[in-house]
């Protein structure tokens, strides 16, 4: 859709479409060229000039104005210039192609209606950092809403994935940006073990927050009808949860415990305290350690028959060897009607007694070794896992697994892939921050790998007297390895002449295979 920016139009438009090859006329046999013949072309670094593409009273905009993406918008129009045809209005044209499900597109209009209730809220496309998405308000927090994300070992996560939406902070504070999965349970139902091993993975980077809704959590919020939740205190009496959640500093979760997940994702995008949201995951470990310390038979059967990976002893930590663990491998079914629900606890009952009401733990285990049916008794159980899901990652001695993901070790080498990605990625991501240029950050992001070790920038090479000889762009010092920039020469006979390897900018980016291999990595 093309439109004229100018109040009450120019006319130029009206006068285009009058012979349907006008504006393709224009745009090809004209526009193209000049994008491609300009001479901004030649310059590093430039994407747009004033001959070409800028005009002032846009400077504003300017980081969102792209010569190459005007480029090869009017390359793919030309393109696909034969299969042009026309149609009577907007409503016959789907526009949201960035948005790859139906249940997807429903979220961003339940999002704007639900978003109605927030201060200050708004939700509307966006381009950011050359990236198409919607720019999202809500109070005091702004976020750019981006789709199809992918997320893997270069984002620090172990099991890959491909989010539906990110929503990254665009305010300087200490937010992390939060990963979301719209899941249909036709779907979802026959891969709840990948579904829990990829947002575990992304929890375990330490980088994200990950959010789960269901079909029910968007659609009830299209409809304006409540859908049944999970009884997060099993079935406590309110006055006494009230004081419950007092001695947890979590009353926010006496009202919000019978909202959905959908409302708990926009009041955590509006307010994204984590404290707050620790003490609340906080107080339903315990609700349920309570719970299940008071019915018969809790004899650790949950751990016995869910051998948990490593992955949960690392999260226990200290938790599981403290000297008063009263209640430890406490585990129980939730019932009949939820019984591909195994929940098990460990409590640190002196802290608890003492103030310290974080001690305590839970670990959620999905049975899924039997498919899961359409009958509502399994997908309500499946929606009561999410839920718990969103919940549980805020306690950082809990977490979620299915029966199937521990037989098949999903989890197995979870935690020590995840921790070496993020050192790793952590020093890499260091060295782009620092950057001074597109060259330098391309040169970084070829040779980023959790298997190199992080390099020093701007190396100086020294003589015995401490005057300055040549300098390296990266140096790995112990290896007497260096990365140099082609010019000056100079340098690089200097540093060879000194007992070191050298490869140049150039080098790295024809072959780089070949400078890995300084390191013994082979691609």
């Amino acid at each position: 859709m093309i439109y004229d920016s100018v109040p009450g139009g120019t006319g130029y438009l009206k006068q285009l479409m009058v012979d349907r090859n006008a504006l393709l006329e224009v745009l090809i046999e004209h526009a193209l060229p000049v994008l491609e013949q300009c001479s901004c072309v030649q310059k590093e670094g430039a994407d747009g000039c004033y001959q070409c593409l800028y005009v002032y009273r846009n400077s504003r905009d300017m980081k969102t104005i792209s010569r190459q993406k005007a480029r090869d918008f009017i390359q793919q129009v030309k393109k696909l210039q034969e299969h042009v045809v026309a149609v009577d209005g907007l409503s016959n044209v789907t526009i949201s192609s960035l948005l790859e499900s139906e249940l997807e597109a429903r979220f961003i209009e339940a999002l704007r209606r639900l978003g109605q209730g927030v201060e200050s809220f708004e939700c509307r496309p966006e381009f950011y950092g050359n990236k198409a998405g919607w720019f999202v308000r809500l109070g005091s927090q702004r976020y750019f809403m981006q789709p199809q994300v992918e997320l893997n070992a270069g984002s620090n996560i172990a099991v890959a994935s491909r989010a539906d939406f990110v929503m990254w902070p665009l305010a300087d504070n200490d937010s992390r940006p939060v990963v979301i999965f719209t899941d249909g349970y036709q779907y979802h139902r026959e891969r709840v073990d990948q579904d829990c091993a990829q947002r575990l993975a992304i929890l375990a980077s330490g980088d994200f927050w990950v959010w789960s809704l269901s079909y029910e959590d968007v659609q009830s919020v299209l409809d304006c009808k409540p859908v049944e939740q999970f009884d997060l205190f099993f079935g406590m009496p309110k006055v006494k949860l009230q004081a419950f959640l007092e001695r947890f500093q979590a009353l926010s979760l006496l009202e919000s415990r019978c909202r959905s997940s959908f409302h708990w994702l926009l009041d955590w995008l509006a307010r994204p305290d984590a404290n707050s949201w620790q003490a609340a995951a906080s107080a339903f470990a315990f609700a349920g350690f309570m719970r299940a310390s008071t019915m018969p038979g809790c004899n650790g059967a949950f751990y016995q028959s869910f051998e948990l990976p490593d992955y949960a002893q690392s999260l226990l930590g200290d938790l599981l060897y403290s000297d008063d663990k009263t209640g430890c491998l406490q585990g129980i079914v939730l019932g009949e009607s939820w019984q591909r629900l195994h929940l098990g606890w460990i409590v640190d009952k002196a802290a608890v007694n003492s103030g310290n009401v974080q001690k305590v733990a839970v670990h959620c285990v999905f049975d899924d070794c039997t498919a899961l049916s359409d009958n509502d008794s399994d997908k309500r159980q499946w929606h009561g896992f999410l839920r718990m899901m969103n919940l549980i990652q805020f306690q950082p001695f809990s977490g979620f697994f299915t029966a199937k993901g521990i037989a098949e070790n999903l989890y197995s080498g979870l935690v020590v892939n995840a921790a070496c990605i993020a050192a790793a990625a952590n020093g890499w991501e260091a060295l782009l921050h620092d950057a001074v240029s597109d060259e330098e950050r391309k040169l970084i992001t070829i040779l980023a790998s959790p298997e190199m070790e992080i390099p020093a920038m701007g190396h100086e090479l020294e003589n015995e007297m401490g005057e300055v000889m040549a300098e390296a762009f990266l140096a790995w010092t112990d290896k007497k390895i260096a990365l140099l920039f082609d010019e000056p020469a100079e340098d690089q006979a200097v540093f060879k002449e000194m007992g070191w390897k050298v490869f140049t900018s150039r080098e790295l980016e024809q072959d780089s295979a070949h400078c890995l291999a300084f390191f013994g990595i082979q691609q």
